[in-house]
């Protein structure tokens, strides 16, 4: 393979690379919380896990859920469900959230948010009624009925999933208090185990993320927006250093999910009121490519 330029498209490439993406993430934030779980209890030598403010069956619950929500966003994407389609329709938790919340945990809402709840509902209806076809490179390829309804189905069942995770994780910290970093560390850390389902096919999205071009890690660095110094020394080794593309992508992925999901847990953890958003579901979306899928460039 030969080192090239940084591109987008190559990425796009890859199909169905959703489950890797999403195990990267897992992984990496089950790694970081480690650290702040792991303590020392002399006289044993042995490391071990710090005291839970939570039961530990309460986030296999959660877990589960989770994990659940996350599969079925990722296999809707195979039904050619659209990437603009897939984000629009996940705001129709809104009124998920809203409901359940009625419902379940006797919460009352002003008239002026029960409208701006039922105006982006309508908005996820008619772009959901709208999007029948996918619109890639300017071809026009029309998107099997049953499919599109078993996506649009998948999607619905994960909102509802997504809505009854928020309400129970709400519980949950109303009765044992909010915890930020527990919660993040053990919904990621407990569903590792639940990858071994996605083994085969993990194992195949890696062989095609190790076949990508490779790109000198020295152009990454120039890619670099601001003022940053890099030694002579060091950018001399990282010219004569390459990696595969596509390995490139998963990294500032997990990176930048890692802000994302530590922000929104603080936000779970820590309410500022009535929140309608379904708060149990984070926005770890791997998104995968499919043949017919817009490229990034296109959306």
């Amino acid at each position: 393979m030969s080192t090239s330029h940084l591109s987008l498209p190559n990425l796009t490439k890859l199909i169905f690379a959703g489950n890797l993406f999403t195990f990267a993430q897992f992984l990496f934030i089950s790694g970081e919380g480690l650290f702040h779980h792991l303590e020392y209890r002399p006289p044993s030598p042995i490391l071990r896990l710090k005291k839970r403010t939570v039961p530990v069956y309460r986030w296999v619950v959660q877990v589960v859920l989770f994990f659940t929500v996350s599969v079925l966003n990722n296999i809707a994407l195979g039904y050619r469900i659209s990437v603009p389609l897939h984000i629009i329709f996940r705001s129709g938790g809104l009124i998920i959230s809203m409901v359940l919340g009625w419902a379940l945990a006797g919460k009352r809402y002003t008239l002026k948010q029960v409208i701006s709840v039922v105006m982006v509902t309508l908005g996820v209806v008619l772009a959901t009624i709208s999007s029948g076809s996918i619109n890639t490179k300017g071809r026009v390829i029309d998107v099997s009925t049953s499919d599109y309804v078993i996506g649009i189905i998948l999607l619905s069942i994960a909102l509802i999933l997504s809505g009854i995770m928020g309400l129970y994780q709400e519980f949950t910290y109303q009765k044992y208090g909010s915890n930020w970093r527990e919660s993040l560390f053990y919904t990621h850390f407990l569903a590792l185990p639940l990858f071994c389902i996605f083994y085969s096919d993990i194992a195949g999205q890696i062989q095609s993320f190790n076949n990508s071009r490779l790109i000198s890690l020295d152009i990454v660095i120039n890619k670099v927006p601001g003022d940053f110094h890099v030694l002579d020394q060091a950018r001399s080794v990282l010219t004569n250093c390459s990696l595969p593309q596509t390995w490139l992508y998963l990294i500032m992925n997990v990176l930048t999910q890692m802000l994302i999901s530590e922000a929104e847990v603080r936000n779970d953890a820590n309410p500022p009121g009535n929140i309608l958003a379904p708060g149990g579901e984070r926005s770890r979306l791997a998104i995968e490519c499919p043949e017919g899928i817009p490229e990034v460039s296109e959306l």
